[in-house]
């Protein structure tokens, strides 16, 4: 049985069916109550922590776009 916080009665819309179905399980765990999507925010990654490997993948792509341009443009 899932054990939902206080202020879970306050759905959000769910970014995976898009349903108003997104309730607060945890301090930083969110599930749909419709399509069971399911995302934990403490494993969440960001610029400066230890999933910071989506910078470099965005550093990548904006330095090869640069280079693209300047042997082709």
């Amino acid at each position: 049985m899932l054990e939902l916080k206080d202020n879970a009665h306050v759905l959000h819309s769910c970014p995976n069916c898009g349903k108003p179905a997104l309730a607060q399980i945890g301090n930083e765990r969110f599930r749909c109550l419709w399509c069971n999507f399911n995302r934990d925010f403490s494993r969440s990654s960001g610029f400066g922590s230890a999933g910071a490997s989506n910078g470099g993948f965005f550093l990548s792509l904006v330095f090869g776009v640069l280079l693209l341009i300047l042997v082709f443009g």
